[in-house]
């Protein structure tokens, strides 16, 4: 892959492409007609597991790392500051902030005059813009904090805290004294930003109850914020952040992005990629909940420029992928780019059939700005450089599509085939298998399953260094293998994709049963915790019979199958471990737990599924 174009701060200010309703998803928590909990409440939950792993500064460190006001800079402008602080103006518009109502308005008033000072001493370009969030839904309103340099959620009561202050070296979780609830807010509207096939990467907040402020910065590696002070007693810590604000904003840059054409409606945006071909934006057909993590964004798009006639793909349906995956990680197109080659040097074309068909990837990088390199600095592992990458694709069709037991059959042996060719012939695990990455397309009339999504895989089989690394963002909880859920996770072995493969296909079943709301559903609910979960499936696979809906039933025979494969194979490890066998093939339960195994059942189970019913209806005539 060729070099990648450097977006200077990633800090595009235009707003996010936004869906003109709610995005549909082939993720379970939104297509089910009844949910455990509506959209937004499961976005909250989302951003409520995020902002539990946000961390800590204390006021000045905050101030140095996240707005890069240096101590340096504070001890030059030490005398300056105390002068305004000390001033009657100052003193005088702090008194009538503490006699008001502590508003938005209130607030926002303070935040101009206090930036008054600031500009006629020189200190400040121009006094912070500020954007007061209200309790909006995710997917609503993000046109209102365009070209905001700080959103605020204020309360009215005073905030709960000391003034105790943190070292830079005891940075740490948040305490229980957090304002619940402001922080699911401004993280609300900190995720409609950042969200929905925006190109910003990284907000800066403030929660603001009477003359408490807590600042809080979001990106999509971390989350920091900052202690609570109080701004008309420590006026100096007050100016200071106005200034560093003021610093933050100015290192926004669009220069180096992708060149957007905007019009008055969101879904005719249109896209000039490096090579010249332009790409116009329209329905968003997934979101990922969440703030940290790959905020992946999937978008219909139609080609109406072709920059060369090689790229000519006017008769194709399109999708655009916009994720922020980690820099370092490789690049899902790699990996499929890989698997074309070596399905080609082999002769083995079939598997072309189920590999996605890239046909455009543009990364962008963030450099080596000074913000990265304090955050690096500061929290080192805890922060991940991300890039920012759109993958054009053709467009495969969602597994929920499917009604047909024999058509779903066919689809998880196609996705089988392909994974354990992957694995054999190009070292490549999926590591991410859940029911939104296993698609299917129809090529000549003939149903083809294709296996989705490789920004999990990994690529050289380095087994024994993969940790299952359950993620809130990710949305595969729901089929992620036994072992991947317990503390610590296991190794990450090639059948424990085989045994999400199991669950998509349980769940898949299962979903038509009464207003099609899965049985299973629980174990896709964000706010489950893990150990719960783990629970609930070791009891599925030891104890319970798979409760499907009535057009799936015939499946039953297959998925006990697989449960007993699984059961045999935990069994024989106990047995095992009880007789102090040293060298148990862990990978494959002692050979219960194969690629052959798996093979061998679903072959089977197949043949005799389309024995049993009518053969599917034309997919062509369909879709």
């Amino acid at each position: 892959m060729p070099d990648m174009p450097v977006l200077e701060n990633l800090n595009i200010t235009f707003p996010p492409h936004r869906p003109s309703s709610c995005a549909p998803s082939s993720s379970p928590s939104t297509n089910t007609s009844r949910c455990l909990a509506s959209d937004d409440e499961r976005l909250h939950a989302f951003l409520e597991d995020d902002l539990a792993a946000a961390h800590t500064l204390e006021v000045e460190d905050f101030f140095r790392v996240i707005l890069g006001v240096s101590n340096t800079w504070v001890d030059a402008h030490n005398v300056s500051l105390k002068d305004l602080a000390d001033g009657s103006e100052y003193r005088d518009t702090a008194a009538r902030y503490h006699r008001s109502s502590a508003s938005g308005p209130a607030f926002q008033d303070f935040v101009r005059k206090a930036g008054a000072l600031l500009e006629r001493k020189g200190l400040l370009q121009s006094a912070p813009t500020i954007t007061v969030v209200d309790g909006i839904s995710g997917t609503k309103r993000q046109e209102e904090f365009r070209g905001a340099d700080l959103l605020a959620v204020v309360g009215e009561a005073d905030l709960e805290h000391t003034f105790a202050s943190v070292s830079l070296g005891e940075v740490k979780p948040p305490s229980a004294t957090r304002c619940l609830g402001l922080d699911v807010q401004l993280a609300n509207a900190a995720f409609s930003i950042m969200s929905y096939g925006s190109w910003t990467s990284r907000v800066l907040g403030a929660i603001v109850r009477e003359e408490a402020i807590q600042l809080l910065y979001f990106d999509h590696s971390i989350i920091v914020q900052s202690e609570p002070f109080d701004i008309t007693r420590q006026p100096m810590l007050f100016f200071t952040m106005l200034c560093g604000v003021g610093n933050f904003c100015r290192q926004k840059s669009r220069s180096s992005g992708p060149c957007i054409e905007f019009s008055s409606e969101l879904e005719e945006r249109q896209i000039t990629l490096p090579g010249g071909s332009v790409l116009q934006l329209g329905e968003i057909i997934h979101q990922q909940p969440g703030l940290v993590g790959r905020a992946t964004c999937v978008v219909r798009v139609t080609q109406t420029h072709r920059a060369t006639p090689a790229a000519d793909w006017s008769d194709k349906k399109l999708i655009a992928k916009i994720s922020w995956p980690p820099k370092e990680r490789t690049s899902e197109v790699d990996v499929i780019e890989l698997a074309r080659e070596r399905a080609v040097e082999t002769g083995e074309l079939w598997v072309l059939d189920h590999l996605p068909a890239v046909l455009e990837c543009q990364e962008w990088s963030a450099g080596e700005n000074g913000l990265s390199a304090r955050l690096a600095g500061c929290f080192g592992r805890w922060h991940t450089p991300r890039v920012l990458r759109m993958v054009v694709e053709e467009e495969l069709t969602p597994l929920v599509q499917l009604r047909h037991p024999v058509e779903l059959g066919i689809v998880i042996n196609d996705a089988f085939r392909c994974y354990r060719w992957l694995y054999e012939k190009c070292t490549i695990a999926h590591h991410d298998i859940s029911h939104s990455n296993v698609m299917f397309h129809v090529k000549d009339g003939v149903l083809k399953g294709v296996l989705n999504d490789f920004d999990m895989a990994s690529v050289g089989l380095f087994r024994d260094a993969l940790q299952g690394t359950p993620s809130s963002g990710t949305g595969t909880r729901l089929f992620m293998a036994i072992e991947l859920l317990g503390s610590p996770p296991s190794p990450h072995y090639y059948r424990h994709d085989l045994e999400s493969l199991m669950y998509v296909m349980l769940w898949h079943a299962s979903r038509y049963i009464g207003n099609g709301v899965s049985p299973y559903e629980r174990w896709g609910d964000p706010c489950i915790d893990l150990d719960v979960l783990e629970a609930y499936k070791i009891r599925f696979v030891h104890e319970e019979t798979p409760l499907l809906s009535q057009g799936f039933e015939v499946l039953r025979p297959w998925i006990e199958r697989l449960q007993t494969l699984l059961r045999r194979g935990f069994q024989a490890r106990r047995v095992a471990k009880k007789e102090g066998v040293v060298e148990f093939d862990d990978e494959t339960l002692g050979g219960v737990f194969t690629f052959e195994t798996f093979w061998e059942a679903c072959e089977e189970e197949l043949k005799k599924v389309k024995m049993a019913v009518a053969g599917p209806t034309s997919m062509s005539a369909r879709l």
